[in-house]
């Protein structure tokens, strides 16, 4: 009886151990497929900014030319040293966005001032695009990106801003001289223009 006793002990301490270790199994399994998945997600996302920001092979910013290539799960000893590579890949993910950003507040501050230098003749995306050495469909893209307007929309606004400020300035001022002034050659598109920008026509807007 004693012997049977310490057999079927035996055997549930052994099958204590046995769930124990399925237990450990199971919670390995788990945290190396949390990992896995922090990989993948990361991996992406290193993916779509390497995608945002070599687009444009003028500004010279490739970010993979910047990090080292993914390593394969089996060089790291443990599940820390894998994370202490995923945080260091994230800061130079974050520093490289950060640096396509500051480029582009640059391009986009000289393609508005100038914008501002000569709303008053007709210019166009491609000759601002030349100037900050972009081509005509990547400029156009960064601009409605960052601006969330066209370029087109940017002009007008510029100009339609002007115009008004024109006639407040002096009421007495010809609309005609007004369109001339805000590069317009015709009165008449000045006027469509001035009517879906501000609802008014210029005349009603400078009589009150």
């Amino acid at each position: 009886m004693n012997m049977i006793m310490n057999v079927a002990g035996m055997t549930i301490m052994n099958t204590t151990m046995t769930m124990n270790v399925v237990d450990t199994t199971t919670m390995n399994t788990i945290t190396t497929m949390n990992v896995v998945d922090t990989i993948i997600m990361n991996t992406i996302m290193t993916m779509n900014v390497v995608d945002m920001i070599t687009m444009n092979t003028t500004m010279n910013m490739n970010v993979a030319g910047m990090m080292e290539a993914f390593p394969h799960f089996s060089r790291f000893a443990s599940l820390n040293e894998m994370q202490e590579y995923l945080q260091k890949v994230l800061k130079q993910m974050e520093a490289a966005v950060q640096t396509a950003t500051n480029k582009y507040a640059h391009i986009l501050s000289i393609a508005k001032q100038y914008v501002q230098n000569n709303y008053n003749r007709d210019i166009s995306m491609d000759e601002v695009a030349e100037m900050v050495s972009m081509s005509y469909s990547y400029f156009s893209r960064v601009f409605k990106e960052q601006l969330h307007q066209s370029f087109s929309e940017y002009v007008l606004s510029v100009r339609m801003r002007e115009a008004k400020r024109l006639m407040e300035e002096d009421p007495a001022i010809k609309i005609k001289e007004v369109a001339e002034l805000v590069g317009y050659e015709s009165v008449y598109t000045f006027s469509r223009a001035y009517k879906q920008y501000y609802h008014v026509s210029p005349k009603q807007d400078r009589d009150g």
